[in-house]
């Protein structure tokens, strides 16, 4: 005979127990399970992380302001720059050959600050003796050397080597000592060497005692002609002042021919010739009263080497 004991329970109560039962039964088997425990141990165990270093602060102190008084400013007073003494006579571009001897017009001298030279007739022509205050060959000069030049007599005249390629002129002052006022000078020159970055020169107004001042006209190896007031300053430098600049002019021969230079002197006007062809003129104010001398200057790695003759000296009236 069945049990009907449970048959008076309640249906909701019997719901209740089944369900207590099978959640014990559930309980129980995961404990008997060890790989259950141990799957349910992983899951549950926490994974350790390493914590990155934390960063150390580095403490430092501001600076402590300090009172430091201000420079006091030193006064410089203004010195102008030194003058540098340059030499003007730097080698020029090489011009051909020979001067052309086509015909050319003759320069125009600008007249606006500047005087023409004597009337021509105060010039006096060759073989005429009126006026003439010195006249010479040069052969009758003294010979002299120094360590990096030398004049000396040949036959028809006076040659001066100049060994110097830095522009250093070397002065024949045998006649410097006469003074001379208003007066035309002359002078034969000759290229005998092979320096073209040379000049020949001769200068009038001269200073009598050492070298300190003169007007000079020159003759460069490449035919080029020009003047130009030297003079000496206060603190001993040499300098140049051009009056007339560099050109090759008409008239001008070959440089290893003769060429005549010729300066007029009047008053404080001044007049340049090249075989009596004007190369220029000039007003110039400072001397009005000197010698005459002629030179060598030399640019050249080559020695240069000049002749001079037939010095002439007249009188302006």
């Amino acid at each position: 005979m069945r049990d009907l004991r449970f048959a008076s329970l309640p249906r909701s109560m019997v719901a209740c127990f089944l369900a207590l039962m099978l959640m014990l039964a559930a309980c129980g088997g995961d404990e008997d399970d060890p790989a259950a425990t141990d799957s349910a141990a992983a899951d549950s165990t926490p994974t350790a992380e390493v914590a990155a270093p934390a960063a150390t602060a580095t403490f430092t102190p501001e600076p402590t302001a300090t009172d430091v008084p201000e420079p006091t400013p030193t006064f410089t007073p203004y010195a102008p720059a030194p003058t540098v003494a340059v030499p003007r006579y730097q080698p020029p571009p090489p011009p051909p050959a020979a001067p052309t001897r086509e015909p050319v017009p003759d320069p125009t001298p600008d007249t606006g600050d500047q005087a023409e030279p004597p009337p021509e007739q105060d010039i006096p022509e060759s073989g005429d003796t009126s006026g003439l205050l010195l006249i010479s060959d040069l052969t009758e000069l003294q010979d002299w050397e120094t360590e990096i030049g030398n004049g000396f007599t040949v036959e028809g005249g006076y040659y001066i080597v100049n060994f110097d390629s830095a522009g250093r002129e070397y002065w024949d002052l045998s006649f410097a000592q006469e003074q001379f006022v208003d007066i035309v000078a002359s002078i034969e020159v000759r290229n005998v060497g092979e320096s073209l970055s040379s000049v020949a020169c001769l200068a009038v107004r001269t200073s009598m005692d050492g070298w300190t001042h003169a007007y000079a006209l020159c003759l460069s190896g490449f035919g080029e002609t020009f003047a130009d007031f030297k003079y000496v300053d206060s603190e001993g430098l040499y300098l140049y002042e051009e009056l007339v600049g560099f050109e090759v002019r008409e008239g001008t021969l070959p440089v290893n021919e003769w060429n005549t230079l010729t300066i007029v002197a009047y008053g404080q006007d001044l007049g340049f010739l090249i075989n009596e062809e004007l190369v220029g003129v000039a007003i110039h104010p400072a001397i009005e009263i000197g010698g005459v001398a002629f030179a060598v200057g030399n640019y050249d790695a080559v020695p240069a080497e000049w002749m001079f003759t037939n010095l002439q000296v007249w009188q302006v009236e």
